[in-house]
């Protein structure tokens, strides 16, 4: 037993005396315990104060208020405060050496003050005083609310429409003609009136922003751009297609313990499915019922059998909607549908957007019970695919539809082999060389780098601060990719140049609530804007022999030729926000360039006149020669009329047409492509123009079967025979069609 003090009294005979106990063996450790709860979380502490608002950004232009009582806001707005007034911009841009541009949002209206009584003007002004090109906007005749109409100094040039607040209004000047636009859409012609309009040949003065208010109110006006821009082009080739991503570099090898093999060569991407055509005709209906049933006339329709869009499923489509006949509508949509594609359904209120409905058409069926005949269109649902608000009966609607590709067939997942045993850990061999590094620009402190991303730490927001790679790379082998973690009201620039020169890049900008992308291209930036953005997008700037594509999450955003005189390639990166950064970069060259899919053009020798009827009695359209071609493509044009799949096989075609007409601006002009002679696979519907050659273009992918053929057809109803193919400029109506399976 161990003892249980250090020592012990003995009484031994002549008296005590003390003896050492020896201490025990240390025994065995016991048992680790088990380990005890968590503590409860404390609360969370309060959130800290916001920051103050920075200030605002740069603009193109500077307001000067010539008169009133005007509260600037910001850079691009500006709010009366109960008093008329004149605001005009310091700066004067010519019309006619380049573009010009501007735009504002429109403020809701205030109580009308009586009937044709002048509200504002906003547009362009050559001389400060009186505008130029602008918007006329007033009261209506009747004194109940307001009309908009575009004006110049040479009389009115557009019909009126309504005037609604939050309706963005836009003047474009491409060096020749002055555009005016209402959400992007422009403004019909009519009554002797036309938009675009001619700038008259002595009219080069430059040109201000003006406005000018006739009454005192109250209002504010937003989202105000005015800038110079590039002049229209002179016309565009044919852009071919994108080929597929060049090889994956080799990877390097694994250090010792056993040199591990080369890993060989990754096989070429294949090239992407045929998406999905999106519908280019819309046709207008006014809603008689949302009981259903039949249509009581033409220009109506009915919905079955709810008042809510999204609960609605069956409708009824006078054959006569409100500007002509239906039918080629219609039947493109019955047509897709029979071809295994999936068409989607839109209707729209014409006063309200926000009223709409999105449905997955499922048949269509053309009846005529005494009424003149109407489409009974089913829908898949209840629920529809979307939809919100209520219907509202004699409201005008816009019906418009799109279509969906099929979906491919799945192939056969193979078998997985058995996984063999894992070896021991190499030792790890030395880092290789990067492709590319990153410096901030002029070597600033604002801009932080790493290996793959570039951040802006400190100095003014509003600011632009730069990083760039030092590596070039050929001007036609090189590629540049990001994505932008987060969402700012800012800008990102990213672009691919030589000594900030901006070859191909795009900018990343908040605008309107919304996140968009424009397109820079040979120094300039591109209008409008051609799409938008979240989160965590990718971005791919690709350069090749064969020119620079731009991809959004991998899907092709738009395709522009190689700048002429470029030598080589940087990769640059702007950032205006402090706190604001742009990762996943990856640069380099690329190795081959893209392969392209064989293909041959037509075009008729001489032009080919087409009778006027109506109803339109079509004519078909003739290619007798041939104008370019690469590789060998599996069809038979023996006939000039016709194109037909002899090769014992079946074949997917990409087939684009253009067809032009001479100068007349009476009636329609149709064209179309049908398949066997039986089957309208897609159609296109313009009014003529009134000044220059009509064109009509079709882009649309055919899948033939051994011995299937397809033939273009055309029709007018101008009152004359008309030529096609007869515009010089454009050299006649053109065929191309490339095979792409």
């Amino acid at each position: 037993m161990p003892c249980k003090n250090k020592f012990v009294n003995v009484n031994r005979g002549c008296g005590p005396f003390q003896v050492r106990c020896k201490r025990g063996k240390r025994g065995k450790i016991g048992y680790e315990g088990d380990t005890g709860p968590t503590g409860y979380t404390g609360e969370t502490g309060p959130t800290g104060t916001d920051g103050p608002t920075g200030t605002y950004g740069s603009s193109t232009f500077t307001w000067s208020v010539d008169s009133g009582d005007v509260s600037l806001n910001t850079s691009s707005s500006f709010t009366l405060n109960n008093s008329t007034a004149v605001i005009t911009s310091d700066e004067f841009f010519s019309k006619t050496d380049n573009g010009l541009f501007i735009q504002f949002k429109a403020p809701t209206p205030p109580t009308p003050f009586g009937s044709s009584q002048p509200f504002f003007k906003f547009g362009f002004s050559n001389d400060g005083l009186v505008p130029s090109y602008f918007f006329n906007v007033e009261t209506s005749g009747t004194g109940s609310s307001y009309i908009i109409y575009f004006d110049t100094l040479y009389g009115q040039q557009s019909t009126t429409m309504g005037y609604y607040g939050g309706t963005t209004f836009s003047l474009y000047s491409d060096g020749s003609y002055i555009y005016a636009y209402a959400n992007g859409v422009l403004i019909p012609s009519g009554g002797g009136y036309q938009n675009p309009f001619p700038i008259p040949g002595g009219d080069t003065n430059p040109e201000c922003l003006y406005f000018s208010s006739s009454h005192s109110v109250t209002s504010t006006f937003e989202d105000i751009y005015f800038y110079p821009t590039g002049k229209s082009g002179s016309g565009s080739g044919i852009t071919g297609d994108t080929g597929p991503t060049g090889y994956t570099g080799e990877t390097g090898p694994t250090g010792y313990t056993g040199e591990t093999g080369y890993t060989g060569y990754t096989g070429d991407t294949g090239p992407t499915g045929i998406g999905g055509i999106d519908g280019a005709n819309s046709i207008r209906y006014y809603l008689e019922s949302t009981s259903g049933g039949n249509v009581s006339g033409s220009t109506y329709f009915t919905s079955g059998f709810n008042s809510s869009p999204l609960n609605s499923y069956i409708f009824v489509f006078a054959y006569v909607s409100t500007t002509s006949s239906s039918e080629g509508f219609w039947d493109t949509i019955s047509n897709s549908i029979t071809n295994g594609l999936t068409p989607y359904l839109q209707i729209t209120q014409v006063s309200n957007s926000t009223i709409t409905g999105l449905y997955k058409v499922l048949s269509i069926v053309y009846s005529d019970p005494g009424n003149g005949g109407q489409y009974t269109v089913t829908c898949d649902g209840p629920p529809a695919l979307y939809g919100n608000g209520n219907w509202n009966t004699s409201e005008l609607y816009s019906i418009s539809f799109n279509l969906g590709g099929p979906q491919g067939y799945t192939g056969y997942t193979g078998y997985t082999g058995y996984t063999g045993y894992t070896g021991d850990t190499g030792a790890t061999g030395n880092t290789g060389p990067a492709l590319f590094g990153l410096l901030a620009d002029g070597g600033t402190s604002d801009i932080s780098v790493a290996s793959n991303s570039v951040t802006k730490v400190s100095g003014t927001s509003g600011t632009l601060s730069r990083g760039y790679s030092p590596q070039y790379y050929p001007y036609n082998a090189a590629f540049l990719t990001f994505t932008v973690p987060n969402l700012t009201n800012s800008e990102y620039r990213v672009f691919l140049g030589n000594s900030g020169f901006r070859s191909y890049g795009v900018s990343l900008q908040y605008a309107g609530g919304n996140n968009y992308v424009y397109i820079y291209y040979n120094d300039g930036i591109e209008l409008p804007q051609i799409s938008t953005y979240s989160a965590g997008d990718i971005f791919t700037i690709s350069v090749s022999t064969n020119g620079a594509y731009f991809y959004q999450n991998g899907v092709l955003l738009t395709s522009k030729s190689l700048v002429s005189g470029t030598t080589s390639l940087q990769a640059w990166f702007g950032i205006y926000t402090v706190g604001d950064y742009i990762d996943n970069i990856a640069y380099g060259y690329l190795a081959s360039p893209p392969s392209v899919y064989p293909f041959i053009s037509y075009q008729n020798s001489t032009t080919q006149s087409i009778p006027s009827s109506s109803p339109p009695s079509n004519a078909i359209v003739l290619f007798d020669t041939s104008i370019e071609s690469y590789g060998t493509i599996s069809l038979d044009h023996s006939s000039p009329t016709t194109f037909t799949n002899n090769s014992g096989s079946t074949h997917s075609y990409m087939v684009s047409v253009t067809v032009n007409y001479d100068i007349n601006s009476s009636g329609i002009r149709t064209l179309f492509i049908s398949k066997n002679a039986s089957t309208r696979i897609t159609q296109t519907i313009v009014n003529a123009v009134s000044s220059d050659n009509t064109f009509l273009n079709l882009n649309i992918p055919i899948l033939l079967n051994n011995t299937d053929y397809f033939q273009v057809w055309t029709s007018q109803d101008s009152g004359t025979s008309l030529d096609i193919g007869s515009d010089t400029d454009f050299g006649g109506s053109i065929i191309t069609i490339q095979q792409i399976q």
